[in-house]
C-alpha cells in the first residue's frame, strides 16, 4: 500500500525539465528586472522614451489584425524550427537555456518600462500584453521544450542513419498539433490581446 502511495505521489511530481524551464524563464526575468531598473536614466532612456511614444499613439494607430497574426505565427514558427534544429544537435541544453533566458529578460525588461511609465499600474498593463494568448504560448512552450528534451536525448544517442530519419518522421504529428495551437494563440493575440491593450490604454 505504501510502496503504492509513494509510486502515486512521484507521478504528480513536477519533471525536472518543467523545473528547470521555469527556473531559467525566472531567471532571465530577474535580470531583465534589475537591468531595466539600475539603468533606466542612461542607457534604457531612449528606449522608454521610444517605448512611451508609441503606446501614447497606439490608439490613433491603423493596425492591421492580420498583419499582427501573420507576424505572430512567423515569430513562433522561426522559435519552432529554431528549437527542433538545436535539439539535434550538442549544444542543445546550452540553446534552450538561452532561449529561455533571454525570453525572461525581454519579459522583465517589458514589466520594468511599464512600472517605470505608469507605476505599480504598470503592472497590469503589463499583463495586458500578454493576455489572453500567454493561457495558450506558456503551455504550448514548456510542452516544446520538454518534448525536444526528450527528443534530444533520443536522437543524439542514436548513431542509426535510418533511425534517426524514423525519428525525425515521428515528429511531424506532434509539429502540426504544436503549430495549429500557435495558430489558436496568434488568433487571441491578434483579434482579442490588441483590441484589449488598445482599450486599456484609452481608460489609463
Amino acid at each position: 500500500m505504501e510502496q503504492k502511495t509513494k509510486q502515486q505521489m512521484n507521478e504528480k511530481k513536477i519533471p525536472g525539465i518543467v523545473k528547470i524551464i521555469i527556473a531559467l524563464f525566472i531567471a532571465g526575468m530577474v535580470i531583465g528586472i534589475l537591468t531595466g531598473y539600475f539603468m533606466k536614466s542612461s542607457l534604457y532612456s531612449p528606449l522608454i522614451t521610444i517605448y512611451k511614444d508609441i503606446l501614447s499613439r497606439l490608439t490613433s494607430l491603423d493596425i492591421s489584425r492580420s498583419e499582427i497574426f501573420f507576424l505572430s505565427l512567423k515569430r513562433n514558427l522561426k522559435y519552432l524550427v529554431l528549437i527542433y534544429m538545436f535539439a539535434i544537435t550538442n549544444i542543445w541544453n546550452w540553446y534552450y537555456g538561452a532561449f529561455l533566458l533571454y525570453i525572461g529578460f525581454s519579459n522583465g525588461l517589458l514589466l520594468t518600462f511599464n512600472i517605470i511609465l505608469y507605476g505599480m499600474a504598470g503592472s497590469i498593463r503589463y499583463l495586458c500584453y500578454l493576455f489572453p494568448q500567454s493561457l495558450i504560448f506558456i503551455p504550448i512552450y514548456i510542452l516544446i521544450i520538454a518534448h525536444c528534451n526528450s527528443f534530444h536525448k533520443t536522437y543524439y544517442v542514436c548513431t542509426d542513419t535510418a533511425k534517426k530519419g524514423k525519428l525525425l518522421f515521428r515528429q511531424f504529428p506532434f509539429c502540426i498539433f504544436i503549430i495549429l495551437f500557435m495558430i489558436a494563440g496568434c488568433i487571441l493575440e491578434a483579434w482579442l490581446n490588441l483590441p484589449l491593450v488598445i482599450w486599456y490604454s484609452t481608460v489609463q
